[in-house]
């Protein structure tokens, strides 16, 4: 499974619930994963927020999450990254 560390750069707030789902400041894990569509399969990049809830914030096949993961979301670059 492929992780990578994520800085959280913007509260994402989930407003139905009316709470912060990912806090700015914090690095989150987010990893990929497989999720079955109607007909096939989809890759996703998920993380665990504050109440150890499971979200999508990135399809990896499509821009569909792109503009949410670019606001609220930086990838941490290892050193040997840099």
């Amino acid at each position: 499974m492929n992780k990578q560390q994520l800085l959280c750069i913007k509260d994402v707030v989930m407003q139905e619930e009316n709470y912060i789902a990912f806090t700015k400041g914090k690095i989150y894990e987010g990893y990929e994963a497989k999720l079955k569509d109607q007909w096939s399969f989809k890759k996703v990049i998920r993380a665990v927020n504050d109440q150890n809830e499971r979200h999508i914030i990135k399809e990896i096949e499509t821009d569909k999450l792109n503009e949410f993961f670019n606001m609220h979301f930086e990838e941490v670059k290892k050193c040997g990254e840099c």
